[in-house]
């Protein structure tokens, strides 16, 4: 091991971690609460709208992970796209666990039932849509299939900002293409899918790991000199103030274009969503 690869980790920036752990927790809590509360208790309640707003901090997990991989041992292709397999077929089991095993044991609700327009039993078609559900961890790990090559095509650290922009306006050209084939249109959904059986489409959400892996390189970059993570921080400060204003600007101006659901978003969305995350990055540190 290098003497730079053993800085990197034995220096871990706490506030990253913070951040990490609190957004699986809330994501925790705000599946519980569309899959398990009913519809006041999701939208009228002051303990549905705190879960809510604390769900748009699924930026800040995937920050942290693109910041993560920047400063990890493995960046080669391989070690991503081994990842990345292993994480899809993760969040596809979790499928089985999250839907199918509870609708085996009739702890579904009759709510979630109803929301799909279904009636029991379920048919084999429809299990097979609650199974191939696209969701957070499907999203992170088509991102890893990627990751290892655009860290390899990256000259610098500014060519990563350069792509993030790329998947976030690629969305408004991309979204609900299909080719026709079931199996194809299934992948190409869960890239820039439109519809409910996937949840994050990598055009747009992509987006949000590219910052966090520009921000990780930065931090990399510095290990060589002092590793001053106040720096790091009052950068992540000056990006997120410009586009959290930009990209809320885009929300009001046309928010059928750039935020029609929080899952789907356009451009302008994940640019304030992005934003308002690495504002609260620097208010962690």
């Amino acid at each position: 091991m290098s003497e730079r690869t053993s800085t990197m980790r034995r220096r871990r920036v706490l506030a990253i971690d913070l951040l990490r752990g609190g957004a699986v927790i809330a994501m925790i809590m705000v599946h519980t609460l569309w899959l398990y509360g009913d519809i006041p208790t999701q939208r009228d309640s002051w303990l549905g709208w705190v879960l809510n707003l604390l769900g748009k901090g699924t930026v800040s997990f995937l920050m942290a992970m693109g910041f993560s991989f920047m400063v990890s041992r493995d960046q080669s292709i391989f070690g991503s796209v081994r990842r990345g397999v292993l994480l899809m077929g993760i969040g596809y089991a979790m499928n089985v666990l999250k839907f199918i095993v509870p609708l085996v044991a009739g702890a579904v609700p009759d709510a979630f039932i109803a929301a799909h327009a279904w009636s029991r039993p379920l048919s084999t078609e429809q299990m097979a849509h609650l199974v191939l559900t696209g969701d957070i961890l499907q999203l992170a790990g088509v991102c890893l299939l990627l990751m290892g090559f655009i860290r390899r095509w990256s000259s610098n650290k500014l060519t990563l900002l350069g792509w993030a922009a790329a998947f976030a306006l690629g969305r408004h050209l991309l979204a609900g293409f299909r080719v026709g084939a079931p199996a194809l249109d299934h992948g190409l959904d869960l890239l820039w899918g439109t519809e409910f059986n996937v949840y994050y489409p990598v055009f747009p959400w992509f987006c949000s790991i590219l910052v966090g892996m520009f921000f990780g390189a930065w931090y990399r970059d510095q290990l060589e000199v002092d590793a001053d993570e106040d720096r790091l921080f009052r950068g992540m400060l000056v990006m997120g103030l410009p586009l959290t204003v930009v990209g809320g600007g885009l929300v009001l101006a046309w928010p059928h274009v750039h935020f029609g659901d929080f899952f789907h978003l356009g451009a302008g969305g994940i640019t304030y969503l992005v934003g308002l995350n690495l504002l609260i990055m620097w208010a962690c540190r």
